[in-house]
This record gives structure tokens, sequence and C-alpha cells, in this order.
């Protein structure tokens, strides 16, 4: 028997998913559903491990997304609030040419995008059988949240 050799396919990224799962959720929603509501969105993540050796990455996060539908009249009363915080890790091989702050960023915005996925997944699936039907987060641009967190480092570290 001959040694097996893995061919991978130039559409596979380079990094990959080690481990993702749910770590927390909640769902709520009242007896009476409103009429006319809007749809209030929150997302927050935190970086519990990240490193960069020799040309590999390694990222750990968890990210908190929520969603609540909340009436539109006087009283603004929440109708429906689901929440999901997401435990998420990945790796990647780093081409030689990216600086440590380029490759956290090639991480941070892969694994954010990679994790929100699996939080709305999840969102539309806990909520797809209440009375007010499924909730369906909106799409995200990852590289603008890891670009805000710079600018509020930077900002921080300079006061």
């Amino acid at each position: 028997m001959g040694a097996t050799r893995s061919v991978i396919p130039d559409f596979i990224a380079p990094i990959q998913i080690e481990q993702m799962y749910v770590i927390d959720s909640s769902f709520h929603i009242e007896p009476r559903p409103g009429e006319d509501m809007e749809q209030r969105i929150g997302l927050d993540f935190k970086i519990t491990n990240l490193s960069i050796e020799n040309g590999h990455g390694k990222i750990t996060i968890e990210l908190s997304a929520s969603s609540e539908l909340i009436s539109k009249d006087e009283a603004a009363e929440s109708k429906m609030g689901v929440s999901v915080t997401v435990f998420a890790s990945a790796s990647s091989d780093l081409p030689d040419e990216l600086g440590d702050e380029q490759a956290k960023d090639y991480l941070l915005t892969n694994i954010l995008s990679m994790a929100y996925a699996h939080a709305k997944s999840y969102i539309m699936t806990l909520t797809a059988l209440s009375p007010m039907g499924q909730m369906i987060l909106p799409a995200i641009l990852p590289i603008e949240i890891v670009r805000k967190k710079n600018e509020t480092a930077t900002k921080q570290f300079c006061d």
C-alpha cells in the first residue's frame, strides 16, 4: 500500500475551524406579540487566545450575538428577544509577507465571520417555530468590526 497524499483544492481557505459550539443561549417571547416592530441587534466578542509563531496563527474567541423585536409604540416594549454565545477556535498557515498586526486582523476577521454565521444559524433555528416566525440576523462586515476595534484600541492607547 502506498502513502496517501492529501490534495487541497484552491477554494479551501487556509484558515480552518478547530472547535465551534454554543456555550450559552436564551430566548423569550411575550404572549401577545406586537404588530409594528423594529429589530435591534447586539454583537460583542472577546479574544481569549491569540498566537502567531513561525508562520502559523491560532485564535480563540467568544462571540455574543443578540436580537430583539421592539414595539414601535410609545411603550417600546421588547416582544421577542434571543441571544447566543459561541465559542470558536481556528488556526491557519500565514503568508510570510503578513506582519503580526495584519496576521492578527486576518485571523480575527475570519473567525468573526465564521462564529457569527454559526450564531445567526442558531438563532434562526431557535426562533423558527415561534408565533412571530424565524428571526434572521443581518449580514455583517467583519473587517469593519476589526477596523473599529483597532481604532478604539489605538485611541485608548494614545489617550
